[in-house]
């Protein structure tokens, strides 16, 4: 015979009144029903009428579950929010302070500020969601949200640079808690966030082609095997920069520029090409302006002897100036993008050759300690080369200047003291005659036409070549600038710290601010170019031609000349002087038809 089960003692209750009975019988109905809240809204204002001691604290409650229901009913998260903030509001006027009951409705508020638009979330809001799951005892959720939370960190964090270590360090905590609290699925895809965080951080193509691989391999786990495709062709990527050999290097990469150019990447795609040709694109392009132009010169020197037959004129020493240094540009030209290109084989080689595990006290082996010395030495020439394609690239404008101030009938002085109502027309002497606001002569349109390429040649080459390269008084601090395996290479020459007062080198900035491109303005306020001041000084420098009024160009040169900063590339620097020379040739041609009686050769007299 089976012992006797006892009964859960019946219990009783008793109401007060009419307004708590009517209030109960309105509550049991919405807890059958689930419908509609304004039930529990009726229950509660019935309860305030109500005789019973408690009446207040359970007409809060109602009031509390009513905005609750109505928060979780309401499809618009805004006014949802709402809800669930007057809800939270109510609870804590009846409820202990650690009650789950709050943290629940928490979370459905939390749930509903991070909204279903696609975009990023507040990464503050998924760690306060963690939190609150851990405190509920819900520790497979709260790691699922932890490992959510590193990954908005890091994406979040990403464009003010971490740093390696600590992203490195984000990315580990991320996959621990993947590892913890995901179903396969979702851990396999956060495993392979995880490599591909972790192959940005390692400097060796090898330890990133690794990575790389790894993150292949947890890809081909999941269901959708989504950025399968682009992972392998970043591993092969990878790869190629790691192969000195340059035939199986170029298959590489050539099957990489085609999966680059399947997906659209136009600029992933140039970058690959460059790599495979034997001298940079830029480079080329400059090299063979300067060949177009020297025909073109002696097309319009044969002109111009035509219509001075026979006799010794000033002009013609500086057109054969201005073919000398064309030639001049041309050689530096060429000599930067062998040494560049020359550059990045070493760094392959050297990457190649590079341990992945370095052995502090461990000399490295001697061909890696030669191919790192003549990195080195190769990087001084080219410093070398970019001061010397500054100061013969002036000399170049200068002589073009000259050339185009007799043709328009201005002659060079014949000394170095230039008197009232003469212009000294090299460049500085052409630009100050072009753009005075009251200039109304035969050089208008050639203004006009290479106004831009003028301004930006003033500033960005002779200005920097005159303060930075050739009269230097101030402290500055020398460096250069290039990408691991690009085609650039600049100065980056800024005032040390503590040469400028912080209160003075801020205002300054910020007042350049407000000349910026507006294209720098209208980015994101994250943007990194837009939230680096000193950044701003130099975008705003690179697109100084775009600046109307004198005055604010000068303004932009002044806080330049106190601050300094980055160069344009050499080759962009290149392409800009070429592009200018050759274009301005052809305006001049037509400015010599028009206008043959202006021309003053300087004839010997």
């Amino acid at each position: 015979m089976s012992e006797p089960v006892d009964k859960p003692p019946k219990v009783e209750v008793f109401l007060t009144d009419k307004y708590e009975q009517e209030a109960s019988h309105l509550y049991k109905k919405f807890n059958k029903e689930k419908t509609p809240p304004e039930l529990l809204l009726q229950a509660s204002e019935l309860m305030v009428q109500s005789s019973n001691p408690e009446a207040k604290q359970i007409s809060t409650m109602y009031k509390a579950l009513y905005f609750r229901e109505k928060g979780l009913k309401d499809n618009n998260d805004k006014r949802a929010r709402r809800n669930f903030m007057k809800s939270l509001s109510e609870f804590k006027n009846v409820l202990p302070k650690n009650d789950v009951i709050l943290k629940r409705v928490e979370l459905e508020f939390l749930k509903r500020k991070l909204g279903s638009k696609l975009q990023r979330p507040d990464p503050k809001i998924i760690l306060r969601r963690a939190t609150l799951y851990k405190e509920l005892g819900q520790i497979q959720t709260y790691n699922q949200e932890m490992s959510f939370y590193y990954m908005f960190l890091i994406m979040e964090q990403h464009d003010d640079d971490l740093g390696t270590h600590k992203t490195s360090e984000l990315a580990d905590k991320m996959l621990s808690h993947a590892q913890q609290g995901l179903e396969d699925e979702l851990m396999f895809k956060i495993k392979a966030l995880y490599h591909r965080i972790k192959a940005n951080t390692v400097y060796n193509p090898k330890d990133r082609t690794k990575e790389l691989e790894q993150a292949v391999a947890a890809i081909q786990k999941t269901t959708d095997r989504f950025g399968e495709d682009a992972t392998q062709t970043e591993a092969l990527m990878a790869k190629a920069l790691s192969t000195t050999n340059k035939t199986r290097r170029n298959v590489m990469l050539t099957k990489v520029a085609k999966d680059y150019q399947k997906r659209g990447l136009k600029k992933r795609v140039n970058f690959v090409k460059n790599l495979m040709y034997p001298i940079p694109i830029k480079p080329a392009k400059i090299i063979y302006l300067c060949d177009k132009s020297l025909e073109r010169i002696k097309q319009v020197e044969k002109k111009l002897v035509s219509m001075n037959p026979g006799k010794p004129s000033a002009l013609f020493y500086h057109v054969g100036y201005l073919i000398r240094r064309i030639k001049d540009v041309q050689r530096v030209m060429m000599r930067m993008a062998l040494t560049r290109k020359e550059l990045t084989e070493l760094q392959i080689k050297i990457d190649s050759l590079t341990p992945t595990k370095i052995i502090p006290g461990k000399p490295f082996a001697k061909r890696l300690q030669t191919a790192s010395n003549k990195r080195d030495r190769l990087g001084e020439q080219m410093s070398q080369d970019m001061e010397s394609l500054l100061i013969y690239g002036n000399l170049l404008l200068d002589q073009w200047s000259y050339i185009i101030g007799y043709l328009a009938g201005y002659e060079a002085p014949k000394t170095n003291k230039i008197n009232t109502g003469e212009y000294d027309l090299n460049l500085a002497g052409l630009v100050n005659l072009l753009q005075a606001k009251t200039y109304s002569g035969e050089l208008k349109v050639f203004w006009e036409c290479h106004k831009k390429d003028i301004i930006w040649l003033f500033f960005n080459l002779r200005m920097y070549r005159n303060i930075f390269i050739e009269h230097m008084r101030k402290p500055w601090q020398l460096g250069t600038t290039m990408s691991t395996y690009g085609d650039d290479f600049s100065f980056h020459i800024p005032a040390p710290v503590g040469y400028i007062d912080e209160t003075e080198k801020r205002n300054m900035l910020e007042d350049i601010y407000k000349l910026a491109p507006q294209r720098l303005k209208d980015m994101p306020d994250e943007y990194w170019e837009k939230k680096n001041l000193h950044r701003v000084l130099e975008v705003t420098l690179y697109y100084i031609e775009e600046l109307e009024n004198q005055s604010d160009r000068e303004r932009v040169w002044n806080a330049w000349d106190k601050l300094g900063g980055s160069t344009p590339s050499y080759d962009t620097i290149g392409i800009r002087l070429m592009e200018y020379v050759y274009s301005s040739l052809d305006t001049i041609d037509e400015f010599i038809d028009k206008y043959p009686k202006l021309i003053k050769f300087g004839e010997f007299k």
